[in-house]
């Protein structure tokens, strides 16, 4: 159960993290959605 959990958090944080890094990646586009 814990495992499961710690994995879906993981997942969680690295799509979260993975966008920030799109949206600054990207340049300076604050407005991009």
């Amino acid at each position: 159960m814990y495992k499961v959990h710690d994995n879906f958090s993981a997942m969680l944080i690295g799509a979260e993290g993975a966008r920030l890094l799109r949206e600054y990646g990207a340049g300076e586009t604050p407005q991009a959605q």
